[in-house]
């Protein structure tokens, strides 16, 4: 929200502006005689009201702003936010086509995968890492396809390839779990998209709402970008 004095800009908020829940002016304190204009902006949407006189430290009660076609932005975006999930983005150096998925757990994540013929994104470089972290460059945690194995058993991604090239956010790589413990999974962190196990009890647990499909046979699909 700004309130802007003539010839001002709308780098200029504040000045001791506040709005109650239902979107009320509850305080407003011109701090010289001029003219007014109020800008709201709202989740995209903005409306700005004329210009009108205040002098200093006086009210003004009987503005009223109205946020036009508020809904019909919220469903556009969510439109514009699934065609962007829906976007297979293909990656010039190995023609693997990746996506990023919206899921509620690893296993959900995995399962969303094969329902399209993929799996949980494999990271064989740093060149693939470097060109994921530019493509998905959102602050939000990832699940990748790797998981940390049981004692005695090889580490390898999901899709059985070895694990060659590590990102771990320690620069450590994390000890295998007793049998019983289950394998735990592991994710592109929000930050720098290093890697970190997520455990069951990990506090970042909640926030891990997204992942990487891959696939490799790209030239059926027909809804693919290069990038």
């Amino acid at each position: 929200m700004f309130i802007l004095p003539a010839g001002g800009s709308a780098g200029s908020s504040g000045r001791g502006v506040r709005t109650d829940a239902q979107g009320y002016f509850v305080s407003y304190y011109p701090n010289e005689t001029s003219e007014y204009s109020v800008i709201v902006k709202y989740e995209g949407v903005s409306v700005k009201s004329r210009w009108f006189r205040l002098k200093e430290g006086q009210r003004y009660d009987e503005l009223v702003l109205v946020l036009r076609d508020l809904e019909t932005h919220r469903v556009q975006q969510n439109n514009r936010v699934k065609a962007r999930l829906s976007v297979w983005l293909v990656n010039p150096d190995n023609g693997h086509a990746y996506k990023r998925i919206k899921c509620d757990s690893w296993e959900d994540a995995k399962a969303k995968a094969a329902a399209e013929n993929a799996y949980l994104v494999t990271i064989n470089d740093e060149a693939e890492q470097k060109w994921l972290e530019a493509v998905y460059p959102q602050k939000m945690f990832f699940w990748i396809g790797l998981r940390v194995p049981k004692k005695e058993a090889a580490w390898q991604w999901d899709n059985g390839e070895p694990l060659t090239y590590t990102n771990w956010i320690n620069a450590q790589q994390p000890e295998s779990v007793s049998v019983g413990e289950g394998e735990v999974p592991v994710a592109m962190e929000f930050f720098l998209k290093r890697w970190t196990t997520i455990g069951p009890e990990s506090p970042f647990l909640p926030m891990v709402k997204h992942a990487i499909l891959e696939k490799e046979d790209t030239l059926a699909e027909t809804d693919k970008v290069t990038q």
